[in-house]
């Protein structure tokens, strides 16, 4: 697709006029965590108890979006995930009626190497069981760190880009395809009414054109929507 990336700088420009940030980050490299205290002081053993019939990791047939957040394990291990996942799931309209919420499928992907030394990972899964697909992938498509343009950055750039690659194919192995997709990092939390704001932001690039590439909502690769049909050729560009 030779004009593809002119047209995600289009775009991209576009949303700028009108952008939301709608995620924040749980820290900065000069800080430590600093979230609502609300997230601070609930136990894990209270995330448990929320009633699995108030939200449903079922969505719609297709998705309208599916939140895609790729993970690593700590060291030490903090619960940056566990916060990122409740605060999604407790956004999102209760009621499984509401069109946010039924077309809401969150997919969390465990890229630490070994899964099972992601801790944090294992425990999302079971208190989140009802709420969140967990898919765990840590290979990366063959010859994603020979990649020419690999090659001329750091090697955390290349992990990095690699781990993505190996979550957008762990994603596109899912049996159902979604409409959008938010590619989201497990150390930020969504916004109060972020997902009110990605529909508006949604709708109003398919106004203008409906084959619109991207939408930046934060900063770097945390936040950006994607069109289903464009995933696989970004993981292509970037493998």
């Amino acid at each position: 697709r030779v004009h593809l990336y002119r047209a995600l700088l289009a775009v991209l420009a576009l949303a700028t006029l009108a952008i939301i940030y709608v995620a924040t980050p749980l820290h900065t490299s000069a800080q430590q965590p600093q979230i609502d205290a609300a997230h601070t002081e609930r136990p894990a053993t209270a995330q448990a108890e929320r009633p699995a019939s108030t939200t449903s990791k079922q969505p719609a047939a297709v998705p309208w979006l599916r939140v895609v957040i790729p993970s690593v394990g700590r060291n030490p291990e903090t619960d940056y995930l566990l916060r990122t996942l409740d605060t999604l799931c407790t956004t999102a309209p209760s009621s499984m009626g509401h069109p946010i919420r039924s077309g809401l499928e969150i997919v969390a992907v465990n890229n630490h190497d070994p899964p099972a030394a992601h801790a944090v990972f294992a425990q999302a899964r079971i208190i989140f069981a009802q709420l969140v697909t967990f898919i765990d992938t840590v290979v990366p498509p063959g010859g994603c760190a020979q990649n020419a343009r690999l090659k001329r950055v750091t090697p955390k750039v290349q992990k990095q880009t690699c781990g993505l690659v190996s979550a957008i194919q762990a994603v596109l192995a899912l049996s159902t395809a979604s409409e959008h997709v938010l590619m989201m990092e497990d150390d930020w939390l969504l916004c109060p009414n972020g997902l009110f704001a990605l529909s508006y932001f949604i709708d109003k690039a398919t106004r203008y054109d409906p084959r619109w590439i991207a939408l930046r909502v934060s900063y770097g690769f945390n936040g950006i929507v994607l069109r289903w049909a464009d995933m696989r050729s970004l993981q292509t560009h970037l493998a």
